[in-house]
């Protein structure tokens, strides 16, 4: 057995079963790394003494008890990769901080979205922890806006922009849709509008079923991977799908719809993308990237208007031409700026970095 070139430890929210953006990156991260040789742990909320509703319930709380499990166990030597305010309570110098977002940023396009109290707490609690969590460390952001928001809302410099890396040989087009459809139990004959995530308001959840589905419903069917959705007309409520299945639903339907308010860079669209399954999302994270590029920059939604959501979804429909236009263009842009290859190896660089600055 090759001996281990040290141990890093990688702090992330939800259990690997549970969770898909924060803890897909940590999973891969974690691969990646023993690949190289290193020792790696991930530290999660089973780490901590809370109870479960308390651990799930008040983030900053779990960030704090999970930095305290950590500093308990860790070595001198030991290097610290936690996603985002993850890193508050963690007493290394040697730590990489990953901002998939920004709390302040969170808590401001969240309002009218999120009960007034939780939003307060966002806003005032949460902000400053996260604002905390990057003060002396190697931060990392996965998108040029989040980037942005770091520099302007908390006053940090960002040392690389990583963006969530995608495995494109298991992401990848598939042209072969009716044989998937049927194995999903789909409807094989219609236009598929896939929807991931859970029904959860911040995530457009509310203006997707109230006032984008009613006017596409005629004639698209939406499938909703994810918790907290129930199949009504127009609509296929599929649950929650394995992380390792997931590809096979970017593949079988014919756009990705996210209406979210505010995001990083979500795993759910560089997953898309990748499988060259045309993605109409707001202006938000990735969004914002993708807003320069002319071909894909179409179908971003600057706002919150139902209308264009469905003009763009109608538009895919009708023109077989243009939707596999866009559909080359997206796995062209994965392939540029999402190859997990590449994404780890960025991130091994940048440890690499970080250990040579610490002296060891």
């Amino acid at each position: 057995m090759m001996e281990s070139i040290g141990r890093i430890w990688i702090c992330s929210y939800l259990p690997q079963e549970e969770g898909r953006g924060i803890e897909v990156i940590a999973g891969q991260l974690q691969t990646a790394l023993r690949e190289e040789g290193w020792s790696v742990v991930i530290a999660d909320i089973s780490w901590t003494k809370l109870p479960e509703f308390i651990s799930r319930r008040i983030r900053p709380l779990a960030a704090w008890a999970i930095g305290r499990a950590v500093n308990r166990q860790t070595k001198d030597d030991d290097i610290v990769i936690c996603n985002n305010y993850f890193s508050w309570n963690v007493k290394k110098d040697k730590q990489i901080v990953i901002y998939h977002m920004t709390e302040k940023r969170r808590a401001m396009a969240s309002r009218g979205h999120m009960g007034v109290i939780r939003n307060i707490l966002v806003e005032r609690l949460s902000s400053r922890v996260d604002k905390a969590a990057g003060v002396g460390r190697t931060i990392v952001a996965v998108s040029t806006s989040v980037a942005e928001e770091v520099k302007n809302y908390y006053g940090h410099r960002v040392d690389r922009v990583i963006r969530q890396g995608v495995d494109l040989n298991e992401f990848r087009p598939l042209n072969d849709k009716a044989h998937l459809r049927r194995k999903l139990g789909l409807p094989v004959n219609q236009f598929l509008v896939l929807f991931v995530g859970p029904a959860d308001p911040k995530k457009g959840y509310d203006l997707l079923m109230d006032e984008i589905l009613p006017h596409i419903a005629d004639s698209q069917t939406l499938v909703l991977v994810g918790t907290g959705h129930t199949s009504r007309q127009g609509a296929i409520a599929l649950g929650h799908i394995p992380h390792d299945r997931i590809h096979e639903l970017y593949q079988a339907c014919d756009v990705l719809v996210m209406p979210s308010f505010y995001e990083g860079i979500p795993i759910t669209v560089a997953e898309s993308l990748a499988c060259g399954t045309p993605c109409v999302l707001s202006q938000t994270g990735i969004g914002k990237d993708l807003k320069a590029y002319d071909v894909l920059g179409r179908f971003v939604v600057d706002g919150e208007d139902p209308d264009t959501y469905v003009r763009h979804l109608k538009a895919l429909q009708r023109s077989p031409e243009l939707l596999a236009s866009v559909s080359l263009e997206s796995r062209k842009y994965a392939e540029e700026h999402l190859d997990l290859k590449v994404t780890m190896e960025t991130y091994s660089n940048l440890i690499r970095e970080v250990v040579q600055d610490s002296g060891k």
